[in-house]
């Protein structure tokens, strides 16, 4: 499939691919920073986070019912490595407007409440919703704990943290207990605005 690229802004940019292939219309937004064990352990929070609600829609309850709205859209967001960078994913996938009646209203609000999630999180504006948080803190923390239950998996990235010790390729994707540990509410909330307004984005 071919693809054009477009300038946004310093940073931002657009690729558009058009196809009859599918019924669906699928939107992702990548942002991008280098790794660093304490900011990779604050990116991994953001994607729970963020599916959690926003100002408009305060709960996971209120995301559902939109997206049952948009004809059973799809909303997630996750974290990602390649090479020694640590990506931010969040994506919308809703079927194609075409397809169904008054489809550019549908479009038009698809994409309305996807910006809304990502760039309102639930919280009083400067951190998030501190219940949210610690949730979200514990299940990171859980989720980083339970690797060692994945022999094969588990054994693989302490292969890659042992041999690059001293690179930014030696850092799980998902940050580390050490710095999870001592994470403040704030702080994650101020890396998560730095991320959205100065790092490199791919829409």
């Amino acid at each position: 499939m071919k693809f054009t690229q477009r300038e946004l802004g310093k940073g931002v940019r657009l690729h558009l691919c058009e196809t009859d292939k599918f019924k669906s219309l699928t939107c992702k937004v990548f942002i991008r920073q280098d790794l660093e064990a304490k900011d990779a352990t604050s990116a991994a929070l953001l994607p729970l986070l963020l599916r959690r609600g926003s100002q408009k829609f305060p709960s996971t309850l209120h995301i559902a019912r939109e997206l049952e709205n948009l004809y059973a859209a799809e909303f997630g967001a996750d974290i990602l490595k390649i090479g020694e960078q640590q990506i931010l994913e969040l994506y919308l996938q809703m079927v194609d407007p075409s397809l169904v009646p008054q489809g550019e209203k549908l479009l038009d609000r698809g994409l309305r409440a996807f910006w809304e999630i990502f760039t309102e999180p639930q919280g009083p504006g400067d951190r998030f919703l501190d219940a949210y948080f610690e949730q979200e803190k514990n299940t990171l923390e859980q989720d980083l704990k339970g690797l060692v239950n994945d022999k094969p998996f588990y054994a693989l990235a302490r292969f890659v943290a042992l041999m690059c010790a001293q690179e930014p390729f030696g850092i799980y994707k998902s940050g580390d207990l050490g710095n999870l540990k001592h994470l403040e509410n704030k702080e994650v909330y101020e890396h998560y605005e730095t991320l959205m307004g100065e790092h490199p984005t791919d829409i």
